[in-house]
């Protein structure tokens, strides 16, 4: 029980007893009365009647108390209504007045899946991460996933605002509670979320030691709730954002993955001193900008015939993604492979993680190779893409072994298309079936200068190797 909870039970108790009390006086008082067969109160409606006016207008009704006890209920009644019920009624509705209208538990519907984000947030830390996370680059994956946020603490004016936005008042929850409680959590259904998130106040300042020491007894807390509630076919990863390096120590076994904001901030000053420009790549890689976002940009550069300008804006479009690699990859190279991916889906294939291949080894085990152009996969390979949005990798992961390619005859009278099957592997450049045989050209004009110019060049790095090794 809370103890908002505990302290209205209390007033509404005092209150109660207080009017009990009243009560059994005045059936006290028609008891003496009625003993008497003159006496003027016959019932306890006429008594409660007597005591109400006797003590609101001061005496002014027909029966006067003419005896001492009654003179005595009379006088305790008016020093109860006047000095003891007002201050326990006050309270009762200022603890009513100030209850939180968040609630304390969340349940999901039928077929509704949830994630988790735990952390006392600032406006602009649970704008930026909802914006990310029902970005529609990221597919229907999040159209019937709601977050559930967790605090201690009620949220500010801003954030409630946020929380009543009609793009999120059905998709983000926010419950009152807090995360180091077995029953708080089983009350969110920890155990049944996708994923859950451990995020830090970014303004701490000078409490981020306090602030990373409170996230390692929730991840404490919620890696052992998981523990014992969970579902051990289906683990549940925790991420967590600290503030201080040093406490990704504390955190590496008990979350899957720990990000720490001062580290990733000072390096990417770093890298960029070395590398001018790698943190606005980054950035505008991890960071997911939709379409409808960077269309008006890219029409108003070609308005202004700054063609810069629009390739710039048509790659803010991109983002990092996983997926799986199709079956009819399997022993091609990978420059091969990333040729044919980037003219049937428009994605750069430029990293896999290879598993871990020894016996016994654990499946989580593995490399990332950056740009390997003579790795052969063998189907077990995770590749990362440059891609729009998240349906790009689901079409890679799925790529037939042929297909048919529609080309417009530019140079037909009748305006006709010619159209062929060819084999996906074998057959990289697909030619126009027209009067002439010009190759089909992809992607943007600075991709093709930049493949072209890669083709004149000749490999001079080792196998696996390339510009951002040196990077590392």
């Amino acid at each position: 029980m809370s103890p908002m909870t505990r302290n209205v039970l209390r007033a509404l108790t005092t209150v109660f007893t207080t009017v009990l009390a009243i009560t059994v006086l005045t059936h006290i008082m028609v008891y003496y009365q009625n003993k008497d067969k003159d006496g003027e109160i016959q019932g306890f409606d006429e008594a409660f009647f007597f005591i109400a006016v006797s003590s609101i207008t001061g005496l002014s009704s027909d029966i006067e108390p003419d005896t001492w006890f009654t003179r005595s209920v009379v006088l305790f009644v008016m020093f109860i209504g006047i000095f003891w019920l007002p201050p326990r009624v006050s309270e009762m509705l200022s603890l009513w007045q100030d209850r939180s209208p968040w609630p304390a538990n969340f349940e999901a519907e039928t077929n509704q899946s949830h994630v988790l984000v735990i952390g006392d947030l600032e406006y602009t830390t649970l704008f930026e991460f909802l914006r990310e996370f029902f970005c529609e680059d990221h597919g229907v994956r999040t159209v019937n996933t709601v977050v559930v946020v967790m605090s201690e603490k009620s949220p500010g004016k801003e954030v409630s605002e946020l929380l009543g936005d009609p793009a999120y008042v059905n998709r983000v929850k926010f419950v009152l509670g807090s995360p180091t409680s077995f029953k708080q959590l089983g009350d969110v259904e920890a155990e049944e979320a996708l994923a859950i998130f451990l995020l830090s106040s970014k303004a701490a300042g000078d409490n981020a030691a306090k602030e990373d020491a409170a996230k390692v007894m929730i991840a404490l807390a919620v890696r052992k709730y998981l523990k014992g509630h969970g579902n051990p076919k289906r683990a549940v990863p925790i991420y967590a954002q600290v503030l201080l390096p040093e406490t990704t120590l504390h955190l590496e076994y008990l979350a899957d993955h720990v990000i720490c904001v001062e580290e990733l901030r000072l390096g990417l000053l770093a890298r960029s001193v070395m590398v001018p420009g790698f943190a606005s790549l980054l950035q505008l890689l991890t960071a997911s900008i939709p379409n409808n976002t960077t269309e008006p940009l890219i029409k108003v550069a070609g308005r202004y015939k700054q063609e810069w300008l629009a390739e710039y804006a048509q790659s803010m479009s991109h983002e990092i993604y996983a997926t799986r690699i199709s079956s009819i990859f399997n022993g091609v190279k990978f420059q091969k492979a990333a040729q044919v991916i980037f003219q049937r889906t428009g994605a750069t294939l430029f990293a896999i993680r290879v598993p871990d291949r020894r016996e016994g080894a654990d499946p989580d085990d593995g490399r990332i190779m950056l740009n390997p152009a003579g790795y052969e996969f063998q189907g077990d390979e995770l590749g990362f893409v440059l891609a729009s949005n998240s349906l790009v990798s689901t079409q890679i992961a799925y790529l037939a072994e042929e297909t048919v390619v529609t080309i417009s005859g530019d140079g037909d009278e009748d305006g006709g298309h010619a159209s062929e099957t060819a084999r996906l592997i074998p057959g990289i450049t697909v030619s126009n079936a027209g009067k002439d045989d010009r190759p089909v050209r992809v992607g943007s004009p600075l991709q093709q200068t930049l493949a072209a110019t890669e083709a004149q060049l000749k490999a001079k790095m080792p196998f696996g190797m390339n510009v951002m090794d040196t990077l590392v």
